[in-house]
């Protein structure tokens, strides 16, 4: 099913705003109706057009446009004559500039620039509305806070030698046969077109500005310069949605980076990102990618492999559409506000590879994706899963950042050395958290069940477990060791603090039979027969263990390699051997092992020195 996704929402992501917590909308539009209130001119203000235009005061107009937020609007300057029309200084105005809705016009600013004098009010610079051969020429727009131009519903229009700046927007709507040459878009919030055919932007300087082309045809992006100076910056993008057969070439990137969603038949070669070639495949079968690249974009592609790929310093490496199949091996990702973007793909494995500085993996609508055995280092924010199922994330070593889960199902984060690492849940089902070492921060689950959380060592973090409206999750045979804080419940959360079935399991020399809780390192009940299992519950934990789970051994009772505590959580028969969950090893990071065995030291001195003080 295809979504709408605006711009808008690309830059929440990039801007951060990835905590479990975020609901991010589909089908919004970039242009929001809004009321314009401009201000009666006087005739003064006037002062700065030349004779040769029109005697603005006389022909100074209301005019009732198709927005409705255009209604009333107070324009400085109507223009519905043919003409050549010219600026002789600068002008600084309390409302809406230039209207044409007239053809065969020109303005030549000849140098000179309109600036917006509020900055607050939402005017408009520049309006060509039904309109034909117009060419706004050698002018600046200085337009803080406001629309700088808007093309709608015209052809033939040549924007050149112009410059807009101050956080001001470009709108060209409904359009066609539109040039945009020669010009400079300076810290710019935005510039876009939209349902418009046969758009040419050439030679243009766009700096600090995102681009987003939505529902367009015939679109071309050629000799370009698009950059801003700091990937660390507000995030800066070009975005094709939803649009057919754009040219992108011979333009140079640094840092931002160009965003293909469900956009097709396009033509994207000869471009530049930082210095390294930008790697566009379509529809490709049986490829393979490797070296120093500015940027790697794969729309409907099948088996692809990446391997031995750098990229860095970009808004975005790696952005992967509806493809399949395909492997990313020994990536070098540092320095990219995201790392890579999957979006409604299948099967998808990123294996071996290092992430460092920022780099985020962004999964979406998408399915089959395996994350394993990488290094995500010190400023590498983590994961963000969105509507997606079947993402696996086995035997990483993270050293900061953050696993979310939204809106997702039947995923699992196994195996796992997770060094300040927030992981959250929320609007989630069916997902699986096991065999993971958290170290200084817990686990978060909001408004979610049936959620499995077993097996994992949870140390020195503010909360263990955070729980928020969440209910029917089980959460058992872990260990929460040195922690500020066991448990945060709020709202109306219910869940299951013991292994849903009793199994065998053996405690020093006896084999036994039952439910198995979790350990706590602030329990200080009894054991009177030597079970391992608590005499008194602990918070809503009815069946507490009395040592750290790796006393314990679980059985194997059907030999089928899933130990009998797996097989329960997964949902299948412990006595009867099968294949459905068992998990293939792809073997671990180089030094995990070494990183493993010094964390459990850490863990086993904790353990002694805080039982010693018990004793005291």
């Amino acid at each position: 099913m295809i979504r709408s996704v605006s711009i808008f929402f690309v830059l929440l992501i990039l801007s951060g705003c990835l905590t479990y917590a975020i609901s991010l909308q589909d089908n919004q539009n970039l242009m929001i109706p809004r009321t314009t209130q401009g201000v009666e001119p006087t005739k003064e203000s006037y002062y700065g057009l030349c004779d040769d235009c029109l005697d603005v005061f006389d022909l100074y107009t209301h005019y009732d446009f198709k927005h409705t937020w255009r209604t009333n609007s107070t324009w400085f300057m109507v223009i519905n004559e043919p003409g050549y029309y010219c600026i002789d200084t600068n002008v600084t105005l309390n409302c809406n500039g230039i209207y044409v809705n007239a053809s065969n016009v020109i303005i030549d600013g000849k140098g000179h620039s309109i600036s917006k004098g509020d900055p607050i009010k939402n005017f408009v610079g520049i309006h060509i509305a039904d309109a034909e051969n117009v060419t706004v020429m050698n002018i600046v727009l200085d337009w803080i806070n406001g629309e700088a131009m808007h093309i709608s519903n015209s052809t033939g229009i040549h924007i050149k030698n112009a410059s807009m700046s101050s956080s001001c927007t470009v709108y060209v709507n409904s359009s066609r046969g539109i040039l945009i040459s020669n010009s400079s878009f300076f810290w710019c919030y935005m510039l876009i077109i939209e349902s418009s055919e046969n758009v040419t932007l050439e030679n243009n300087y766009i700096y600090k500005t995102s681009a987003s082309i939505e529902n367009s045809l015939n679109i071309k992006l050629i000799g370009n310069n698009i950059s801003q100076e700091d990937v660390r910056g507000y995030p800066c993008v070009v975005v094709l949605y939803n649009s057919s057969r754009i040219l992108v070439c011979n333009n140079s990137f640094h840092i931002v980076s160009l965003i293909v969603f469900n956009s097709w038949n396009n033509t994207i070669v000869d471009n530049y990102a930082n210095g390294r070639r930008i790697v566009y495949l379509e529809n490709e079968s049986g490829q393979l990618v490797t070296g120093d690249l500015g940027e790697l974009i794969l729309v409907g592609c099948d088996n692809i492999s990446v391997e031995s790929v750098s990229v860095s310093n970009m808004t975005l490496a790696i952005d992967i559409f509806r493809s399949t199949n395909v492997r990313l091996r020994n990536l070098r990702l540092s320095e990219n506000r995201l790392g890579i973007w999957i979006d409604e793909s299948e099967k998808v494995d990123i294996y071996k590879s290092e992430f460092q500085d920022l780099s985020i993996i962004h999964i979406q609508a998408s399915t089959g994706v395996n994350i394993a055995c990488n290094f995500f280092g010190f400023g590498a924010h983590g994961i963000f899963i969105k509507n997606s199922a079947e993402v696996s994330i086995n035997k990483n070593i993270f050293q900061f950042g953050e696993i979310s889960l939204l809106g997702s199902h039947n995923n699992s984060i196994s195996s796992n050395i997770l060094n300040r690492v927030r992981v959250d849940l929320s609007n989630s089902y069916n997902n699986y958290m096991y065999d993971n070492i958290f170290q200084g921060y817990g686990l978060g689950i909001g408004d979610s069940f049936s959620n499995y959380v077993f097996n994992n060592t949870i140390t020195n973090s503010s909360y263990g477990i955070v729980l928020k409206n969440a209910s029917g999750n089980f959460i058992f045979f872990n260990n929460f060791i040195n922690n500020s804080g066991d448990i945060v419940i709020r709202w109306d959360s219910s869940n299951r603090w013991v292994s849903p079935k009793a199994l065998p399991f053996r405690y020093g020399a006896e084999t036994r039979m039952g439910f198995l809780g979790n350990y706590w390192d602030r329990y200080n009940g009894t054991d009177r027969d030597g079970d391992g299992i608590g005499d008194e519950p602990y918070l809503n934990d009815t069946a507490p263990l009395i040592s750290p789970t790796w006393n314990y051994v679980i059985a194997d009772s059907d030999g089928d390699g899933v130990n009998d505590l797996k097989e329960i959580a997964f949902g299948t028969n412990p006595f009867v051997p099968n294949n459905e969950h068992e998990e293939v090893s792809h073997g671990v990071p180089i030094g995990a092992a070494v990183l493993i065995v010094l964390i459990l030291l850490t863990v086993i001195l904790v353990i002694k020195k805080h039982k010693k003080l018990q004793h005291r």
